[in-house]
């Protein structure tokens, strides 16, 4: 029995190494689209024209409302 516990233990601990790459990858991701410069937001839609294999998308629909705004204040 004692060992059922270790091993259930062992289980559920995360590495510390996977922990800081999974917080630091989720950070990068979590940035709002309304707080993105015009540089971030042409990577992203590559990212998304490469990935999704085109510019349908709504979230690539607002990446672009998002370049147009920035072009309008400049």
């Amino acid at each position: 029995m004692a060992e059922e516990k270790k091993e259930e233990t062992n289980k559920e601990e995360v590495k510390p190494q996977e922990a800081v790459k999974g917080s630091a990858a989720a950070a990068a991701m979590k940035k709002k689209i309304a707080k993105l410069s015009i540089q971030e937001v042409e990577e992203k839609l590559k990212d998304v024209e490469a990935k999704m294999g085109g510019l349908n998308s709504k979230y690539a629909q607002h990446l672009m409302d998002r370049k147009n705004n920035i072009m309008n204040k400049s």
